[in-house]
């Protein structure tokens, strides 16, 4: 009776119907996405080429996640050894770039960034067919490759032994495609609620709101929730797959960790009933901000520095694993994250302005090369995109002439005279080139909240 009376009514679901067939066919035939469906046409290295000259140097690229360089200094600007002590044991036999910063606050952005050495395109998918000069292919000539990801695929099957590497699944794409349909069909209001799109491709629903359709937790139970059981499994994983049993070897890890939901204290229990995004007091997930509550804020602040702790024994049992097996010492060690996050009062957790460019953007980045014996700090302008060609060049490849980055390990490379930066919308932003002020105005900020260092009760107040 209401659709023979509502003529509105009827033409919104004629409308409808339209869209629910035209908008999956466009969606997977007209978009980036149907290079997910495209044939298997990745380019890869020709292994029979392999140099001769290539020395034996097992290669180790960890890329944490939301781990900003403010998390781990002190009120100085100097790194806190009392409350990430195995950070600054990487620290002592290897070069910490203090002025690194990230080229993008996307995660897809940023870690593509780091595997191709180059600006990203956000219209091109983090898959290898779009970017086929990227770390594996380069050195998969020489090197066996395993790789631990969850969110790009710049490895090609053929190169990489991937472990638990996202795949396609049918039931996710017709999830996926449900919540774009109504981020298409409905109205404004109606939109509310929705699962986010931004920063993502695909998993909209796991992503925004896995831990809300959760049965209540045990607390017996607790540190086997997804978000904590996914994280800790594939950390696991990657020192499990750590042997000398190969001379040329590159591991690498992306871990989504320190990223939210923070749930972790230092030795690696969870505290939370379920750790879904929506386990933050005080952040609105829907857009990205915080509330303007100061205290909520700060204990969302103390939440991340309580997991940071965790991280920083995840490094501690990492070089306790390369010394086991005798790799240590003739390894390349690179570490460092995808971008930061930001803790103020009713502005984006990802925010990108002059406020925020040093929580955001600034990440530790730390490189051990071969043989080094002895730590150095440098204020030199790094970003994500040198991370590549710095490998490239340690390891004795010839550099790709696509790279917009270089190699930190040439001294005639000289430094840009700025930062660029990719925000979640609109073009490369140029930035300072040395962010090292506002790093020390950020541990003050830090410092005002949780006091001056004196170890990890600190971050219990």
């Amino acid at each position: 009776a209401l659709y023979a009376h509502s003529q509105r009514l009827r033409e919104f679901l004629r409308f409808a119907a339209v869209v629910a067939v035209v908008f999956p066919i466009a969606f997977l035939f007209f978009s980036p996405v149907k290079g997910l469906l495209a044939a298997r046409t990745e380019a890869t290295a020709d292994r029979s080429a392999v140099a001769r000259d290539v020395p034996d140097t097992p290669v180790f690229l960890i890329v944490f996640d939301e781990l900003s360089t403010v998390f781990l200094v002190d009120e100085h600007g100097d790194l806190d050894v009392k409350n990430f002590p195995n950070f600054a044991r990487l620290a002592e036999r290897a070069t910490w770039y203090r002025n690194a910063s990230a080229n993008s606050t996307s995660t897809e952005l940023a870690v593509t960034g780091i595997l191709t050495g180059r600006h990203v395109d956000r219209e091109l998918l983090p898959i290898a067919s779009a970017h086929p000069v990227n770390l594996f292919t380069l050195l998969a000539p020489d090197y066996e490759v395993v790789s631990f990801d969850h969110l790009v695929r710049l490895c090609p099957a053929q190169v990489c032994h991937t472990r638990d590497a996202p795949s396609l699944d049918p039931a996710a794409v017709v999830r996926d495609l449900f919540v774009l349909f109504q981020h298409v069909a409905l109205p404004a209001q109606l939109r509310e609620g929705l699962p986010p799109l931004e920063g993502r491709w695909s998993n909209f629903v796991e992503g925004a709101s896995q831990a809300a359709i959760e049965k209540e937790e045990t607390s017996a139970a607790r540190a086997n929730s997804p978000f904590a059981r996914k994280a800790k499994r594939h950390f696991e994983a990657f020192l499990d797959s750590i042997d000398a049993s190969a001379p040329r070897k590159l591991f690498f890890l992306h871990s989504l960790l320190p990223h939210v939901p923070y749930v972790f204290l230092p030795d690696g229990r969870s505290y939370a009933r379920h750790d879904g995004f929506d386990t933050l007091p005080g952040w609105s997930m829907s857009d990205n901000l915080w509330s303007r509550d100061e205290d909520l804020v700060a204990r969302g602040y103390q939440r991340a520095l309580l997991q940071t702790q965790m991280v920083d024994g995840l490094i501690g049992r990492f070089l306790d694993r390369l010394e086991a097996q005798d790799l240590y010492a003739r390894s390349l060690i690179v570490i460092t994250a995808d971008h930061g996050a930001n803790f103020h009062p009713g502005v984006a957790r990802r925010g990108f302005d002059a406020n925020t460019w040093a929580s955001g953007l600034m990440v530790p980045l730390f490189v051990k090369l071969p043989g080094q014996t002895r730590g150095e700090r440098s204020d030199r302008n790094v970003q994500s995109i040198d991370v590549t060609p710095t490998v490239v060049a340690a390891v004795g490849r010839a550099a790709s002439d696509g790279f917009d980055g270089a190699s930190v390990l040439d001294a005639a490379n000289e430094p840009p005279q700025t930062k660029r930066a990719l925000p979640w919308r609109g073009g490369l932003v140029d930035l300072p080139a040395d962010l090292t002020p506002q790093l020390r105005a950020a541990a003050a900020h830090k410092q005002s909240l949780f006091g001056v260092s004196a170890g990890a009760a600190d971050f219990y107040r």
